[in-house]
């Protein structure tokens, strides 16, 4: 098969992702500027695919395309480009819920105060200044409130 062949059908499989906001323009700037260099079609598109059925848009942070090494089935290592939703883009996800009120969350550290959790309203005590040494990291904690 010609390369001219080949650039032809990988290109009609992103074509098919180019629907609304998601126009082939949007989905060139997304590979060019939000991908590693030389991600595959076929990866490219699974990636966009999954953007999609999320509802994160990469352009604006909420997920990521990242590179990871693993075996393939020759046992060599290969570059495989995989989704991962950003925080930000969780956050967005909740958001849409009619129930979501917030999210509150911190990593706590060796030298921080004791986190406590009041049992009866679910509240989180952990304050801390940032701007003094914390040591290092040992944990963190997250709380999501809804109505």
């Amino acid at each position: 098969m010609s390369s001219a062949i080949q650039k032809r059908e990988s290109g009609d499989l992103l074509d098919t992702l180019a629907t609304g906001e998601w126009n082939r323009q949007a989905l060139d700037v997304m590979k060019r500027q939000m991908c590693p260099k030389g991600i595959p079609d076929d990866e490219f598109y699974i990636f966009v695919k999954k953007c999609q059925q999320t509802g994160l848009n990469p352009l604006v942070g909420e997920a990521f395309c990242i590179p990871r090494k693993t075996k393939g089935p020759d046992g060599q290592h290969v570059v495989i480009h995989t989704f991962q939703a950003a925080a930000e883009g969780m956050r967005a996800r909740a958001g849409r819920f009619p129930d979501f009120v917030k999210v509150d969350g911190a990593a706590v550290y060796d030298l921080d105060p004791v986190a406590e959790i009041d049992t009866g309203t679910g509240e989180v005590k952990h304050k801390f200044n940032a701007a003094k040494p914390r040591g290092n990291i040992k944990g963190a904690w997250g709380r999501v409130v809804k109505k």
